[in-house]
């Protein structure tokens, strides 16, 4: 019998093949495709020039040594349509730099030429817009965090161009922190999911669907070091920005504006602390929230509000979990004693 959640299992509680069957027929025509596009020779040519961003996701397509002014495809990626008007999210780095945005509907003969909302570099987020007669169909965005570990999830997205390929796996981890170096910048991804379902070039963006047909990730990266690690943004991180992406507003970004680093075991005497849990203040940028505080650097961070501060990533954890506008008190060590100094979290886009 088929449960009112869409499984269908048998007497033992095994869930069924057919399920996900199921979820793919339901969830296919809101995932869509997406190709960029931009003017020859306004790009990178040629592979030598790809860095180590480009091997990891994979989604941007060598353009060939041209410099007559046509447009050529730069690249591809994935997406799915969260509002029936049209409204597509999926990463940012899928449409970065893209002149031109076409997105394929399962459905519709004709590509519909899409327009560019709001992105975010930092949570590698994008939300286009296409019109259409109709509306469009859509899909849910379920809860990640009542995923468990050994959960099914399906991903769905265009690998390679080949439209609504189906990947099944199982969420292999929950709070991966990874970082990919692009250019001169590099991206900082935190709390991703991890999942063996198989991730491939041109499914970043698409959606990962739980076995109730909603979406609890946005497929993102996939390891070049090893077979069945991919990465995705979890629902939790979308929900609470989509509606500024849709909007074109910016993505308040909490920060208190220092540089930190883990401490080396050597720097114990010097820095008169007892063990290396904590964080070292390497800067202090002028005029930002610690400055104001009156911290400086070599000042060691071992807590924050009543949170003990292990190393930088506790910093960041928790500088963001309380977000902007939130009074705070650092605890810190500076010459060996023990110093408590109020602060006031700011937004770097205020």
């Amino acid at each position: 019998d088929k449960e009112s959640s869409g499984r269908s299992q048998d007497a033992s509680g095994v869930i069924r093949p057919g399920t996900i069957a199921d979820i793919v027929e339901e969830a296919s025509p809101a995932v869509v495709l997406i190709e960029t596009y931009v003017t020859a020779g306004r790009g990178f040519s040629g592979r030598n020039n790809l860095d180590f961003f480009e091997y990891f996701f994979g989604d941007r397509i060598p353009q060939p040594n041209m410099n007559n002014g046509e447009k050529i495809k730069a690249g591809l990626g994935s997406g799915f349509i969260f509002d029936r008007d049209g409204y597509i999210l999926t990463n940012e780095h899928v449409v970065s730099g893209a002149e031109e945005i076409y997105v394929t509907v399962e459905g519709h003969k004709e590509r519909f030429k899409a327009e560019l909302l709001g992105s975010d570099f930092d949570l590698d987020l994008a939300v286009l817009k296409i019109s259409g007669d109709s509306s469009f169909e859509v899909l849910p965005i379920g809860d990640s965090g009542s995923l468990r570990v050994g959960d099914w999830v399906t991903a769905i997205g265009n690998p390679g161009g080949f439209e609504h390929t189906v990947s099944v796996g199982v969420l292999s981890g929950t709070g991966r922190n990874i970082q990919i170096p692009e250019g001169n910048q590099v991206r900082y991804y935190e709390h991703l999911l991890q999942t063996d379902a198989a991730i491939n070039p041109g499914n970043s963006g698409g959606p990962l669907i739980n076995m109730n047909g909603e979406v609890v990730g946005i497929n993102t990266a996939v390891s070049v070091d090893a077979q069945g690690i991919g990465f995705a943004i979890p629902s939790s991180t979308i929900v609470s920005v989509l509606d500024l992406l849709k909007n074109n507003q910016s993505v308040p970004k909490p920060y208190i504006g220092v540089v930190v680093a883990n401490i080396d075991k050597s720097w114990q005497e010097d820095l008169q602390i007892d063990s290396t849990d904590g964080a070292i203040i390497t800067q202090v940028e002028s005029g930002s929230p610690a400055a104001r505080a009156g911290l400086r650097a070599w000042d060691v961070i071992v807590k924050i509000d009543d949170k003990d501060v292990r190393n930088i990533d506790d910093v960041l954890q928790y500088v963001q979990e309380l977000g902007v506008n939130t009074r705070t008190t650092i605890t810190f060590i500076r010459d060996g004693k023990e110093y408590q100094a109020g602060i006031m979290i700011g937004d770097r886009n205020g």
